[in-house]
């Protein structure tokens, strides 16, 4: 229930970001000169912690939503494409995926702590 809620917070959060490109990347962030580069840096930054957790909390509701965490993941990647916590949410989805079909509950749910603890754990403080 807890994921449930969190998917639906961030996805009435992120449009509040303003109309995106056609990779769904908030246009905003796109081509800044350097002085509106800075200002929307937290911008960034907090658009990126809202979709790893969107991704993470779709994952999390189950396997029928691994393509919208594939998505939300995928489009986040497009603009940070070095930002290690985006990598490794993605690189356990897609072994999460890979894995689900031959997996018991027992051993999913202990992935998705490894996805969720891997997330976190290089989030800012």
């Amino acid at each position: 229930k807890r994921w449930v809620d969190l998917d639906v917070f961030t996805g009435e959060v992120l449009p509040y970001f303003g109309r995106t490109n056609a990779n769904g990347v908030p246009v905003k962030f796109l081509n800044l000169d350097q002085e509106k580069a800075k200002r929307q840096e937290n911008a960034e930054e907090l658009w990126v912690l809202l979709m790893l957790r969107r991704g993470l909390s779709c994952a999390f509701i189950g396997g029928e939503h691994f393509a919208r965490a594939r998505g939300y993941l995928d489009t986040a990647l497009r603009l940070q494409p070095k930002n290690r916590s985006l990598k490794r949410g993605f690189q356990h989805l897609l072994f999460l995926e890979q894995q689900a079909p031959a997996m018991g509950q027992a051993e999913i749910l202990k992935i998705q702590d490894i996805m969720l603890q891997a997330a976190l754990a290089t989030l800012p403080a």
